[in-house]
Formats: C-alpha cells, structure tokens, sequence
C-alpha cells in the first residue's frame, strides 16, 4: 500500500545522484590522496630543513661557544676588544651562563622551533628559550620524536666530529600540521565552492540530455489511436533509436494483427451470412410442411445446417486463436501417443461413413519438441479433411517416421484429389476446392498450417500415384526445436 503513494522512480533524479555521488565520491578520494602525499612531501621538506639548519648552526654555535669560552677567561681588556669583534655574545647569554635570552619575538613560529647544543656525553650547553633547560633526548645522530609539554616535536641531531658536541634542532609539529592544513584547504574550497555551479551544469546537462525522450512521449501521446505508422524523421540521438525500432515494430504488429482482424471478421461475416439464411429457410419449411414426411425432412436439413454453422464456429474461433499466438511454450511430446488418441477421438465420425483409418509408425518411438494442444489440433484438423472428403467405405492411411532430427507425418485420403492449380490454394481460408460439397469450412488447412509454422516445419501436398485417387499431406517437423 505505501508503493502506491511513493513518486515514480526518476531516471533524471537517478542520473543526477549517481553522477553528483560519484563524481563527490572521487572528490573525496583525490583529496584524501593530496593530503597523504602533500603530508609526506612536507614531512620530507621540513625534514630536509631541519637537517640543513642544523649544518648551518652547527659552526655557528660552536664558534659562538668557543668565544663565549674565551671571553671567561680572558682579562677586560681582551674582553672588550673580542666583544667589538662578537657583540652580540654579551647580548645573548642570561645570568646561568649557558641559556639565550628570550627576546622580543620576531615570528610567530619562534616558539615552536627550537636547539641545543650538548657535549659528547650529553650535557646541556646552550639552548632556544622554546626548550626546557634539559637535554631533550640521549644524544644520537639522525630524526627522532619527542613528546613535550603536550605537542609531538620533530628533531635531528648532528655531531660535530672535532669537538665531538652534538646540536640539536627541533620543530614543533604544528608548524607542520598548519602548512598541511592551509594547503589541504586551498585546494579543498575551490572545489566546495564549485559545488553548487557542478550541481546546476549537471542538472541543465541531463535536462538537455533527456529532452528526447520527452519529445518521444508528446509524439505518441499526440497520435491518433489508428495512426500506426512508424515513427520517423525525428529524435536522431543513438541511443533513442532502439527504442524507436521497437515502437515501430510494434505499431507493425498492431497493424498486421488489426488487418488479420478486420480479414477474418469480414470473412466470418461472409461465411456466416448464407447458413443462417439456410437455417431460417429450413426452420420456415419445417413451420409450413403439410405433412409429417416434409416435416421431417426439413427437420433433418435444419440439423445437418446447424452442424454445419456449429463446426464453421468452432473453427472460426480456432483460427482467431492460432493467428494471435506469436509463440508457443514448447514440450516433450509423443507424436505416436497423440496421434493414437486423436484418431480414437474421430472414429465415431469415420465410423459413420463407414471407413477405416490406419495408423503406421514403423514401430518407432517418435518424440518432438512442440505444444501438445496445437499438435493435437493439426492431426484432428487432418482426420476431418480425409474422413469428410473420402467416400463411404474408403480407407485413410497415417504414416509417421523419423529419420536424421526430421519427423515426416503423412496423411492419405481416397478422395477426389486436387488439381495441380488448387495445390497451392489448399491453404487459403475458405477455399474448399472442388470438394465443396462435403461437411466444411475450408479453414482446416489453414489452421494446419499456422501450427506448422508455429512448429518451424514445413507443409506440402500431392496428389496419390498409385493409381487411385486421393491426397496426401505432407508435415516436416525438426524433433528438437531448441527454443
């Protein structure tokens, strides 16, 4: 109950979504892969940096604390006169002898970078005011991380082989992680800022994408209910065009099922109008017979005309039904099983005219792939022709044989036989040949051969060159249809 009350599904909302999510969803990935790579590459530069501060101070300092070492030893004089040369010694060093002095800063990220410098055993000498009055780390060459007042800092250590001091340079990590940031934010607000513009030039791409297929719609909506001709001159997009094949082979079907329709109606309408008319004639005689003998007789007329309207009715609608079928279901059937209980469901009528049907299989066990109805109907439809057009006390022959995938069923009657002319007319409706006369509607053969065809086989006649008159008719089948 709640599908009932949903919106039909959208292929343009469908489009959009999938389109919009995917290419969001790739958007997503490459800047997850920007941030891993721009991170490594970072890391790798400021590694760098780090290592190559540490070469460029690393004389410096030691130079720095070689006169920082005289200047303690040395008399005023000396003093005074190495302190015009470094006057930035005096300057620098605090009361403990070994700490520089905080200055006013000059960046913001003088905090978060930071040295030392250390003796061979690890003792602290010289220091950043950013870094605590004690070594960092056991002195070792190479990076390595320390955890310090609650930020990751980043270090290199560098050992002057002269001296043997080691120097320290360290970079808190949010030096880094904002360089990271900032970049990774640079190229993520373009494109989060482009959002909006994808999603309209999306959304106008499909609505001019999809147009087509509303044209296609206001086309056909716009038809007349006869207009079945195929649709043409428009919508010359590649992938519209199948769907235009398939409308067009259906407006064909339509109009050969509507054709086949107005036919048979026509033909029915034809084919009915004079036994009816017999029917009341007959009725009429009956009403004003004068005696039981005329009676009687237009009694037994007015019976064997309704038979007749009764088997033409029965075979109208057996030929309205075999024309609307495209396609069968197809079974295993036992031709010889069908065909026994066919022959035993007409002998009454042979019976009747007094004839014998013989059915010759060749002891062979025959089975086909078809639909055992229709079948059932070709073989009555077969029996109906010979019995009604051989005479009293005659003989019909069924013979059924197989031989490489090919079943060959032949039926043969003692009738009058046709001529070489009314061979190829034996299957129009409604043509009954030179043996009008007899019981029929001439639709029989017909209908034998739409089930033929149904069966993918083949259907011919001949006449009997025995020396007897009569017809023989011939059924092709494949035993296995594969379909």
């Amino acid at each position: 109950m709640l599908k009932k009350y949903l919106p039909e599904p959208s292929i343009r909302l469908f489009l959009f979504s999938g389109v919009l999510g995917l290419v969001l969803f790739s958007t997503l990935i490459s800047l997850i892969i920007s941030y891993r790579n721009s991170h490594h590459e970072i890391e790798e530069l400021f590694d760098a940096q780090l290592a190559e501060q540490a070469r460029v101070l690393l004389p410096v300092v030691e130079y720095f604390y070689a006169q920082q070492q005289a200047l303690s030893s040395n008399n005023t004089d000396k003093t005074k006169s190495d302190s015009g040369v470094f006057p930035f010694a005096n300057q620098v060093l605090s009361k403990s002898g070994h700490q520089i002095v905080n200055e006013p800063l000059g960046h913001r990220y003088e905090k978060k970078i930071a040295f030392q410098f250390l003796t061979h055993q690890g003792a602290l000498l010289l220091h950043s005011a950013s870094v605590p009055e004690q070594p960092f780390v056991e002195p070792q060459p190479g990076y390595i991380n320390v955890h310090y007042q609650g930020h990751q800092w980043r270090c290199f250590l560098l050992q002057n082989p002269q001296t043997q001091r080691w120097l320290l340079v360290a970079e808190r990590d949010d030096v880094r992680g904002e360089l990271i940031e900032e970049v990774v934010e640079q190229g993520i607000m373009p494109m989060v800022l482009l959002i909006p513009l994808l999603c309209f030039l999306l959304w106008q791409v499909l609505h001019h994408g999809l147009a087509p297929l509303q044209h296609l719609a206001e086309v056909i909506a716009s038809r007349s209910p006869d207009n079945l001709d195929p649709v043409q001159g428009i919508l010359r997009r590649r992938e519209i065009q199948p769907i235009i094949l398939a409308l067009n082979q259906l407006f064909l079907r339509l109009q050969q099922a509507l054709d086949r329709e107005k036919q048979f109606t026509s033909e029915a309408a034809h084919e009915l109008r004079t036994p009816l008319a017999v029917l009341g004639l007959y009725a009429q005689n009956a009403l004003q017979a004068k005696d039981a003998g005329t009676r009687d007789s237009a009694l037994h007329k007015l019976i064997l005309g309704i038979e007749r309207c009764s088997r033409l009715v029965q075979q109208l609608l057996t030929q309205a039904r075999v024309d609307n079928v495209q396609q069968l279901t197809f079974e295993s059937v036992s031709l010889n099983k069908l065909i026994r209980e066919t022959i035993a469901e007409r002998m009454p009528l042979a019976l009747a005219k007094q004839q014998q049907v013989v059915f010759n299989d060749h002891h062979q066990s025959v089975v086909i792939k078809g639909q055992s109805t229709w079948l059932s109907i070709l073989v009555s439809n077969l029996l109906d022709n010979a019995i009604h057009y051989s005479p009293v006390a005659s003989e019909i022959d069924v013979e059924l044989t197989e031989q490489n995938g090919v079943i060959v069923l032949q039926v043969q009657d003692s009738g009058p036989g046709v001529t070489d002319d009314d061979l190829q007319k034996l299957t129009t409706r409604f043509y009954r040949g030179n043996a009008s006369g007899a019981l029929g509607a001439g639709l029989g053969l017909a209908i034998v051969e739409r089930v033929v065809a149904l069966h993918h086989g083949y259907l011919y006649f001949k006449n009997r060159n025995d020396g007897c008159s009569g017809l023989i008719v011939c059924i092709q089948l494949p035993s296995d249809q594969h379909k």
